[in-house]
């Protein structure tokens, strides 16, 4: 039976060139695993593996790995697909670990103790928070280039003026939904994309939060997912239109919590 730490379609550069030798079709990418989200590419002498269209990591002829995903939430079950391990620490951040330096500390903690789980949760929330650009060699298992915690590079001042400037732009959005901005339902058109799926959309968002203004383009797509079928809500009683809004909205801003943040200053890198 294979550990659960040490199901990776691909553990190693020389499993991505075995991989690579089955590819039908190159510009396709080859599919990993039984999910077509998951493809890898050749990215020169290196092997890009992608998730979803969105590069998640490299991985060199050196044997090392250099996490490249943009968001602050790593993709569901990454380690079936590489040798990473990610466990969620707080909001936003996730410890990490290579499965074979998880391997390692499994097999320690199961001859010292019976109490397995308890101790490897204690083991995982003590190993280096995973973010865009860490580096880990797959022959040692090393994390190479590991960063204080996010906690830890808080700049006081900055992360002050980004609650009073985020408090000061929802009472704006509230505001609005008041006087019915969101009460009627857009007519025509497919719907309007996400502003965090968009290229440089959360720059916008924190640009306009900083300047207090509420842009045309993301009011429409507040009206439209608002009025989305695709949405509703957890209560028996209707959700008013504007209230669902204001909810929406805050729960993106919840979900991408550390990438604004991180666009605003709040971290020192």
């Amino acid at each position: 039976m294979t550990d659960w730490y040490n199901i990776a379609a691909v553990k190693s550069y020389a499993d991505c060139e075995k991989e690579w030798a089955k590819v039908r079709f190159p510009n396709k990418g080859k599919p990993l695993g039984k999910s077509g989200n998951w493809r890898m590419f050749k990215a020169g002498n290196s092997f890009a593996v992608n998730y979803g269209g969105v590069r998640v990591a490299t991985i060199s002829p050196e044997n090392i790995l250099t996490y490249t995903y943009k968001w602050s939430i790593p993709p569901v079950a990454v380690h079936r697909y590489l040798p990473l391990i990610a466990w969620r620490v707080r909001t936003g951040t996730y410890a990490s670990a290579t499965a074979k330096a998880t391997e390692v500390a499994w097999s320690k903690i199961k001859q010292r103790s019976h109490w397995r789980y308890s101790q490897l949760h204690t083991w995982s929330r003590g190993q280096p928070e995973l973010f865009d650009g860490a580096q880990f060699d797959l022959t040692t298992g090393a994390f190479l280039n590991p960063k204080p915690a996010l906690k830890d590079r808080v700049v006081k001042g900055v992360a002050t003026e980004w609650k009073r400037d985020l408090s000061k732009w929802m009472t704006g959005l509230k505001a609005r939904a008041r006087i019915g901005l969101f009460d009627t339902p857009p007519t025509g058109g497919r719907g309007v994309p996400s502003p965090m799926l968009q290229k440089g959309g959360a720059a916008k968002l924190v640009a306009a939060i900083r300047a207090n203004e509420h842009p045309a383009e993301l009011m429409e797509y507040l009206r439209w997912v608002t009025h989305s079928r695709r949405y509703f809500s957890s209560s028996y009683v209707p959700e008013p239109a504007g209230d669902k809004a204001v909810n929406i909205m805050r729960t993106m801003i919840n979900s991408y919590r550390v990438e604004l943040r991180k666009i605003y200053g709040v971290y020192n890198d």
